[in-house]
């Protein structure tokens, strides 16, 4: 990027505007540094956020399993095809 076609934003440190394409560019490295944290934990929390729906629907079918499992045994129990 050439220096000669940036122009600085009136009262918006940071800020320029590239002459060729009328583009508002961000030059401030800080600012940039920052959004990208917030960027990377915002992607981070979202990957943990479906990790946790992932292990939860997979309990729910767990348990689901258990449950069917118990009634099972209790059919078993109460038609006197098995007991102990």
């Amino acid at each position: 990027m050439n220096d000669d076609f940036l122009i600085p934003v009136e009262d918006e440190a940071g800020l320029v505007r590239d002459a060729r394409s009328g583009a508002i560019l961000n030059v401030d490295k800080t600012e940039y540094d920052r959004y990208m944290s917030n960027y990377e934990a915002n992607q981070k929390r979202k990957k943990e956020l479906q990790n946790l729906r992932s292990d939860v629907n997979m309990l729910q079918s767990d348990v689901s399993d258990i449950k069917n499992l118990l009634l099972e045994l209790l059919r078993r129990t109460d038609d006197g095809n098995w007991k102990d």
